[in-house]
């Protein structure tokens, strides 16, 4: 039998690597089994956003942030997937949670940049 943390490592993996048939499939089945771990929501977000399904991503991470607000790359990706399905100023409002949590992440003040320039 399998470890959890194993299963975990081979998603991350396959994530990294942008092999998002193998990462959902890895994470879906995550979720089956630990459905409130928001590490994991957050990962499936992932996912969704690499395959370019913003709107998907967004109740995964939304889901993640109400089990773990203290998780910066959350509101960065709810940010993105929120600009990315036209709510400019609600994306904008999660960029500036992200640069609350993790002020020293500079894809947060990237992120926010292009939220005014654009």
């Amino acid at each position: 039998m399998r470890k959890i943390e194993d299963i975990i490592d081979e998603g991350g993996d396959a994530l990294r690597r942008g092999d998002w048939e193998k990462a959902g499939q890895t994470f879906e089945f995550l979720l089956g089994r630990l459905p409130h771990n928001p590490h994991i929501l957050s990962m499936m977000a992932q996912v969704f956003m690499g395959c370019g399904r913003y709107a998907m991503a967004i109740p995964l991470l939304e889901r993640s942030i109400q089990l773990d607000r203290t998780l910066g790359v959350n509101w960065m990706n709810l940010g993105v997937c929120l600009r990315r399905e036209g709510h400019e100023e609600r994306g904008r409002d999660a960029y500036k949670r992200a640069i609350e949590l993790e002020p020293d992440l500079s894809e947060n003040y990237s992120n926010m940049s292009g939220a005014y320039i654009n």
